[in-house]
Order: structure tokens, then sequence, then C-alpha cells
């Protein structure tokens, strides 16, 4: 099969800036900096889980993390000005009561244009938890297109409504108001959280590389050598159980098989998403990918989307595994490429996989 070459990622390009190019480098997309609208005081922190988690976040190398994030805001075409970071001193450590938890079930942490990072300190039970979150958000940050918001006009030109339109990596979400009122929209949810942890996971693994940094404690007497790497291992396979399991699966499958009947390095799929979520394009198949599914079989393409884009409980790597052997008319070429990619996932989780409520 003749190899496709790795186009498969549709980006924003901002055309101003492309005029304005002096040298052959692709353009940024533009950002705004993300300016909290309300001020939040440190002081505010009197809850020992809250008191707890700033002592984790101060103790991280701050600098050293972002030059991390700064690397692949920089290798994905952005403007290194336009870096939406949060610093540390900008995150906001949230506590709530039991009472406050039964209302309202919290995520680990939020970010947002308005509010920055939020980091909810009763549900992070240690350093691994904060650190992971703390990337998890960064990431969402730095992915932060500005927001642009539009007046909604009536046929005498009197105003009814506004609209406004925003981009986080490959989500793309719009709100109305007024008159006009509009349904909050999100497209590509659940692939934009499968890559924030799949970039989540990597930055984490560099960060302690890089650092020497040991936020487990101190090795046990008696612990193996390599203790340090298995207890990251741990620590990953552990958030692989939190609210975006699901996604970050369907995610590195998606990975694993435009990889195997595209004929492109798994490597390569993998930057070019990370890049396309960085730059806040839009993550869509190739024409020729396309072509090449429907050439393998005429329904494939649709039932990827399907799995890429489910929930929990609904369509599933199972499911394909059961059409794939129930369709007399997938070739054994196809059923071997689905199969390989399948076990690439099971490998790359690990007992994470076989552990998960949604495994095949």
């Amino acid at each position: 099969m003749e190899q496709i070459r790795p186009r498969h990622i549709a980006e924003t390009q901002n055309e101003e800036l492309l005029e304005m190019q002096t040298e052959e480098t692709e353009a940024s997309p533009f950002r705004e900096a993300v300016e909290q609208i309300s001020v939040y005081d440190l002081a505010t922190e009197t809850e020992p889980d809250q008191i707890r988690v700033r002592e984790y976040l101060q103790s991280f190398n701050e600098e050293m993390l972002f030059d991390i994030f700064h690397e692949y805001f920089r290798r994905s075409g952005s403007e290194n000005r336009s870096i939406n970071w949060i610093r540390f001193d900008k995150v906001r450590i949230l506590h709530k009561t039991a009472e406050e938890e039964n209302i309202s079930a919290s995520p680990y942490g939020t970010s947002s244009a308005n509010e920055g990072i939020e980091l909810y300190s009763h549900l992070l039970k240690d350093r691994s938890d904060v650190l992971w979150t703390l990337i998890h958000e960064e990431c969402h940050s730095i992915s932060q297109q500005n927001w642009e918001h539009f007046r909604l006009l009536d046929d005498q030109n009197t105003v009814v409504g506004r609209t406004s339109e925003g981009t986080t990596g490959l989500t793309h979400t719009k709100i109305g108001s007024g008159k006009l009122k509009q349904p909050v929209k999100k497209t590509n949810m659940q692939i934009n959280e499968g890559v924030t942890e799949l970039l989540t996971e990597r930055i984490f693994r560099e960060y302690l590389q890089r650092s020497g940094e040991n936020i487990f404690g101190d090795r046990p007497e008696n612990a193996p050598k390599k203790w340090k790497e298995l207890q990251i291992e741990e620590a990953v396979a552990d958030q692989k159980f939190t609210a975006y399991e699901r996604y970050w699966k369907n995610t590195k499958f998606y990975i694993d098989l435009v990889s195997q009947i595209a004929e492109i390095p798994k490597e390569t799929i993998e930057e070019s998403v990370i890049r396309a979520y960085t730059r806040n394009g839009t993550l869509i198949l190739d024409d020729a990918i396309l072509d090449s599914l429907g050439e393998k079989h005429p329904n494939l393409p649709s039932i990827l989307l399907t799995i890429i884009n489910s929930e929990k409980g609904e369509g599933s790597i199972a499911q394909l595994i059961e059409w794939m052997t129930e369709d007399r008319n997938v070739p054994a070429e196809l059923q071997a490429q689905i199969s390989q990619a399948i076990q690439q996932v099971k490998a790359e989780w690990g007992d994470a996989y076989t552990k998960s409520s949604n495994s095949v």
C-alpha cells in the first residue's frame, strides 16, 4: 500500500499573520492573555487540605515546568509571547465542604479564561495528584484561544442578544444569550480531553526525569533499585481511572489505528495530534486517509469516528470487534490491522487497561 503523507490535521491559520510573515515558518494562532476577572486572595486558603496543596505546589520547580510547556508551544509554531501560562501564585486552591460536595461533585481542577486554574484540594490526595492535575489544567490554559463576542441584531439593527465563541485545544464552544438564546455548544470535547491527558502524561514524565525530583517520598528499605520508576508507572496507571479514562483510551486507539491503516509511524500521528491541539486546530481525517479507510470498508470511517467520540456505556472498541468479526465483508487484512491497533493500546495501558471498566 502506498504511504499517505501525514497531513490529516486541518489547522486554523490566521491569514493576516501569514501575510506578515518574513520567514518560511507557519503562522501561529493569535491569543489574548487570559485575564482573571476576580481577585483571588491567598489568605482565604485556611483549610488544612488547602494549605497542604499550596505547599505541594510551591515545592515544584515552576521555571522548569514552564520550559517544558514552552518547548511544546514553540514546536507548534505558536507565538512565544502569547502562551497563556498561569503562574503558580495565581492558581486558586479551593475547598468544598461535605455538604457542598453532595450538591455538586467537583472535578479535581478546572481551567477557564475568567478564573484561570482552580485546584480542588479536598480531592487531591498526594503530590502526584496535584502535579498531574496542575499539568492537565495548564495544558488547557496554553491551548486557550481568545474568546470572540458578537452582537445579534434584528431587522431594525436592535441588539437582541449576544453570542460568544472560543476555542480550547480541539474544542470549539459557542454560548448565546438574549432573545435569540442558543444552548451551549461544545464540539470535539471527548478527543480534546483525551489529547489533554496524552500530553499531560508526556509532560508529567518529562518533568520528573529532568528535575530528578522524587514526589513519592523516600525509598523504603529493601525496595528495588527502580523503585522511583515503578512509582511513576503506578501514578500514571492510577490517573487512567479518572474522569477522562475513556477519552484517553479512545485517543490512543485513534492514533494506533490510523497509523496501522495509513502506514504512518505512530509517533508522527501523535505529534500531529498534539500540534493541532496546541494550535487550536481542527482534528479531522485527511481526505486521503478517509479514502484509504473507505477502500478498506465503506463503513469504517463513520464507525471509527463514532468510537472516538463515544462516552462510557456507548459505542466502544468492543463494538468494533463485534462488527469486525460478524461482518463477512471485512477483509482479513483490515481485521489484522484493527487487531494490531487494539493490542498496541492494551500493551501501552498495561494493567490499567485490563482493570478498566471499559476494557474489551
